[in-house]
């Protein structure tokens, strides 16, 4: 892992308060190498693109991983008001549906 100095960590530490150590370091980590394959910019515009990009990407993930949670929710709620209900399935449905991928999976 890349040391980083003090004086780095507590800036970061200032903007990004409610993160601990390890997350403030591994997001220096990802925003230093990403500014360092932007060769034909100089070292502070590289520095504003890779927090840019990387503030974009981790944002994606976090709305990728919150959309998961939301569907899953729904269809375990599905679920529960199936079973709740007295729904019974044989077994050989429950495989026919599970096998061609037509019930709902959680992810």
């Amino acid at each position: 892992m890349r040391k980083f100095s003090i004086g780095c960590i507590k800036a970061a530490a200032e903007k990004l308060k409610d993160f601990s150590k390890e997350e403030i370091e591994a997001y220096l980590s990802d925003v230093y190498n990403v500014a360092n394959s932007y060769k034909r910019l100089g070292p502070q515009a590289a520095l504003d693109r890779a927090i840019q990009d990387v503030n974009k990407e981790n944002l994606q993930n976090l709305l990728e991983d919150s959309q998961r949670i939301a569907k899953d929710a729904a269809i375990k709620s599905a679920r529960d008001i199936k079973i709740n209900s007295g729904v019974t399935v044989s077994q050989q449905t429950l495989r026919d549906r599970s096998g061609k991928n037509l019930d709902d999976n959680i992810e």
